[in-house]
């Protein structure tokens, strides 16, 4: 019998080793960085069977081969497909997504890399995440912090850790892992790398001197994000959340009223 801690000790860090790695580096370093974290937490649930992941807003399915080489069977959900079949089609916060009984509890691990950004419901969410997990099951989450705005005008919050851990532990989830991913030189090179050139209708004189001063941001973001010179100074600043938890209790998202 495997257990999920025999898949991400050995096959998932045998993965990482593989031309996939750079994808997933290519994607978000924050997850690549700390996804095996994320899954030695996984080491009680046990099954005779595949492990069934659900990989939410999965978007091109960028970690599908990869998670099929570990040895889960891969689940990819979207609310609209991007160049690829999905399996299921919908919003994590559809209040209808769990009218269909099939659908329920029925998943060990259930993946959302950078998509609860895009959430607008985040209970309506949570509640989901809930009837869809299996009692003992996981939720790995990233989600940022400190990022510009993007695939606008889908853009819609940035959690936090401690949003996060409340909504888990009001729906039936222990907290396993909660991590502020990102240090102070990171947050730096971010801000600095996303500084635009300057517009056409500056004056000359602004323009020229705008154009030195985002040369430089750029040369120092790339040092700051390659060097980490200033992760000895502390902030509560943070890029990104690494967030996992484990279901205790059987909570029906069915029988639950959505307050507002």
């Amino acid at each position: 019998m495997k257990t999920i801690d025999d898949f991400a000790k050995i096959n998932f860090r045998k993965a990482l080793s593989s031309s996939e790695a750079f994808t997933l580096q290519f994607i978000n370093p924050f997850v690549y960085n700390n996804f095996h974290l994320a899954f030695d937490k996984l080491n009680d649930v046990q099954k005779s069977g595949s492990i069934k992941l659900l990989d939410v807003g999965c978007g091109e399915q960028p970690y599908r081969s990869l998670i099929e080489k570990i040895g889960f069977k891969y689940v990819g959900m979207d609310v609209a497909a991007r160049n690829v079949k999905l399996d299921v089609v919908a919003p994590i916060d559809d209040k209808n997504l769990l009218c269909d009984n099939r659908r329920g509890n029925i998943y060990d691990v259930i993946v959302l890399t950078e998509v609860l950004e895009h959430v607008d419901n985040h209970e309506q969410a949570w509640l989901n995440l809930s009837g869809l997990c299996r009692e003992g099951g996981f939720i790995i989450i990233t989600a940022p912090f400190i990022y510009p705005l993007h695939e606008q005008p889908w853009d819609a919050c940035r959690p936090t850790i401690y949003q996060l851990s409340r909504n888990a532990e009001r729906h039936g989830f222990k907290v396993e892992t909660a991590i502020r991913a990102g240090g102070v030189s990171d947050v730096v090179g971010l801000l600095f790398s996303t500084i635009h050139k300057p517009t056409r209708e500056a004056n000359l004189i602004s323009r020229f001197l705008g154009y030195i001063a985002w040369a430089c941001l750029r040369i120092i973001s790339k040092i700051l994000l390659k060097f980490k010179f200033l992760d000895f100074m502390k902030s509560e600043y943070y890029v990104t959340n690494l967030f996992v938890c484990r279901k205790m209790e059987t909570v029906s998202p069915l029988n639950d009223q959505v307050p507002g």
